[in-house]
C-alpha cells in the first residue's frame, strides 16, 4: 500500500500535456523562464495568449518536452530557440513544481537515485542537455587520447576548489581521488545567437555521468564566496554548440520569424554565478540511456 501510494504521488505520475499553434504572426505566447544558464530548470511563465487547442498551460510548471525532444538541462536561449524552430502544432510536456522536483538543478542533482528510475533517467537527461553548452573540469591528468577544452578541462586542485567556492559548479564529485565538475554554461553575449542542432537533443557518446561509488556533494555543500569577488572565468563554460551574430533575445516565433520581446530570467542576485557541476567519468556499459528520455 506504501509503495502504492509512492508511485501516485511521484514527480512522474503527474505530468501534463498541452498542444498549442502559432497565431497569424506565427507566434506562440509561451513565456519560459528560468534555464541552466541560471541553475534552473525551464520553467512556464504566464502565457496569456496561447492558443491552446489541447490541454491546459500552467504556469510554474517544468518543462519536460517541446514535441518529445528532452528540455532538462538547456539554457533558456536553446529552449527558446527549439520553441522558435518547430512550425506546425507545438506539443508540450510539462509537470508541477513540488519538493521532489523543482527550478532548482542543484536541488535535484545532488541526489543518488537508482538506476533506470524515472529520476535516474531524468538526471542524465538533464547532464546531457548541460554538457552542449559546457565541458566538465576534473582535477586528474588527461589520458590518451584526451582533448583538453573538447573531453575536459584539466584544472589544477586549486582551480577546482576556487571555482567551487565561487558557485562556478553545477554539481561536484570524487572519485579515485579526483574531483569532477561541470561548469554552469555561459550568458551569451547580447550579439549573439545560438544554433542548436537537433541532434544534439539525444544521447552523446561524450555525455558521460559520475563513475559508480563516487562521492558527490552539492555546491552549497562548498565554503560560500570569493575571496577575489565576483565570478571566476570557469574553464569549460566555453559553448559547443555555435554561435552567430544576431539578436540578443530569442522569442517563440516561427522559424525565422521576428518575435516580441523574450522575458527570462534577468539578474537576480547571486543567480548568475551559480552552477551545478556533474561528473562525466564513464559508468559500466549500459547505464547511460539510449535517448535523454523523460517518463511518460
Amino acid at each position: 500500500m506504501f509503495r502504492k501510494l509512492l508511485n501516485i504521488t511521484h514527480w512522474s505520475q503527474k505530468t501534463r500535456d498541452a498542444t498549442l499553434h502559432r497565431d497569424e504572426a506565427g507566434l506562440l505566447h509561451v513565456r519560459l523562464l528560468g534555464g541552466a544558464e541560471y541553475g534552473q530548470l525551464i520553467y512556464l511563465g504566464a502565457c496569456p495568449g496561447a492558443a491552446v487547442s489541447r490541454g491546459r498551460l500552467h504556469p510554474g510548471d517544468l518543462l519536460l518536452e517541446v514535441n518529445q525532444a528532452p528540455v532538462p538541462g538547456l539554457t533558456l536561449r536553446d529552449a527558446s530557440e527549439l520553441l522558435g524552430a518547430i512550425p506546425g502544432p507545438v506539443h508540450l510536456r510539462t509537470v508541477p513544481q513540488g519538493s521532489q522536483l523543482n527550478s532548482d538543478l542543484r536541488h535535484f542533482l545532488k541526489h543518488t537515485f537508482t538506476q533506470g528510475s524515472a529520476d535516474f533517467e531524468l538526471q542524465e537527461c538533464i547532464r546531457q542537455n548541460l554538457y552542449i553548452r559546457a565541458v566538465p573540469c576534473t582535477t586528474r591528468a588527461p589520458r590518451e587520447g584526451e582533448r583538453p577544452g573538447v573531453d575536459f578541462h584539466f584544472v589544477s586542485l586549486s582551480e577546482f576548489q576556487a571555482l567551487e567556492r565561487a558557485g562556478g559548479l553545477l554539481e561536484t564529485g570524487k572519485f579515485d581521488g579526483n574531483y569532477y565538475g561541470t561548469p554552469v554554461p555561459p550568458i551569451l553575449p547580447t550579439d549573439a545567437t545560438l544554433t542548436l542542432e537537433p541532434s544534439m537533443l539525444r544521447a552523446r557518446a561524450r555525455s558521460k555521468s559520475l563513475p559508480s561509488g563516487a562521492e558527490t556533494r552539492s555546491a552549497k555543500e562548498a565554503a560560500e564566496g570569493d575571496p577575489a569577488g565576483g565570478r571566476p572565468q570557469v574553464p569549460g563554460a566555453a559553448s559547443n554548440g555555435y554561435v552567430t551574430g544576431s539578436t540578443s533575445d530569442q522569442d517563440v516565433t516561427a522559424a525565422g520569424g521576428e518575435g516580441t520581446e523574450h522575458d527570462g530570467v534577468t539578474g537576480q542576485p547571486g543567480e548568475q554565478g551559480h552552477a551545478n557541476a556533474a561528473s562525466r567519468e564513464s559508468r559500466p556499459t549500459g547505464n547511460v540511456p539510449t535517448r535523454a528520455s523523460i517518463p511518460r
